[in-house]
């Protein structure tokens, strides 16, 4: 187990969570998705990888090239619940 240190961001492995797993299922989501939101803020502060970067690249230029189908998530998403 991991525990949090208060002052930094570093993680210790002598953490009891047992507490969060004791939490009521929406508390849990609700826990789970404000870890996430801190990760989403923090990640766009992260440099790609140049394999990262190639491969957006290699992506990007085939949908330039009209080699691959784009369809709106939302879209998608409409279209696969309707089958």
């Amino acid at each position: 187990m991991l525990e949090m240190n208060s002052t930094s961001s570093t993680m210790h492995p002598s953490a009891d969570h047992s507490g969060i797993f004791a939490l009521p299922v929406e508390e849990r989501i609700d826990l789970a998705q404000r870890l996430w939101d801190s990760v989403r803020d923090e990640i766009d502060a992260l440099p790609l990888t140049a394999a990262q970067r190639a491969e957006i690249e290699r992506r990007v230029a085939e949908i330039d090239a009209g080699a691959v189908h784009c369809e709106p998530f939302d879209a998608l998403m409409k279209r696969l619940l309707a089958e």
